[in-house]
């Protein structure tokens, strides 16, 4: 397996893993079905996508970029990531980590700040086993056909140990 940035041969894949993957129940972002346009702002300085590819097949998606567009808030990251469905449970999710704590150490970030929804216990777990740490529990403020759900900030402060 080979974690790469994207090229545009893999826009098709990794459009179709992000919308198979992401719903609101796994993602407290979802809003919508992800575009060739979302691919573009990858492009954006400080951003990018990583796949996970073997044999010409994308087998995950990892998309980052600034949390915040002010400047108190420019060494703060954020990301989102999918497996396809059939790949999850391998090991995957963790080499794209391995692989993307260092680029963002080297693009200046010092903080990773993502949410998870509270009932997404795989990434929980994965996230947990990485380092990330709760830092805020914000109770009922996603609201998921019509019953309440956690909204779960997790933060990993990257270390050179990290690079």
């Amino acid at each position: 397996m080979l974690i790469r940035s994207i090229e545009e041969k893999d826009s098709q894949q990794v459009i179709a893993i992000k919308n198979s993957v992401w719903n609101p129940y796994n993602s407290p972002v979802y809003d919508r079905a992800t575009t060739a346009k979302d691919l573009e702002r990858s492009k954006e300085a400080r951003s990018g996508i990583l796949v996970a590819e073997e044999t010409g097949t994308i087998l995950g998606c990892l998309f980052f970029n600034p949390m915040y567009p002010f400047e108190q808030g420019t060494h703060v990251v954020t990301f989102w990531l999918a497996i396809a469905s059939q790949n999850q449970g391998q090991g995957i999710g963790q080499a794209m980590l391995s692989n993307f704590f260092p680029i963002a150490l080297a693009l200046g970030y010092k903080k990773i700040t993502m949410h998870v929804t509270g009932g997404n216990g795989s990434a929980i777990k994965l996230y947990q086993k990485r380092g990330f740490k709760l830092e805020a529990q914000l109770k009922g403020h996603l609201i998921i056909n019509g019953v309440p759900h956690d909204d779960l900030l997790f933060t990993k402060e990257l270390e050179e140990t990290d690079a």
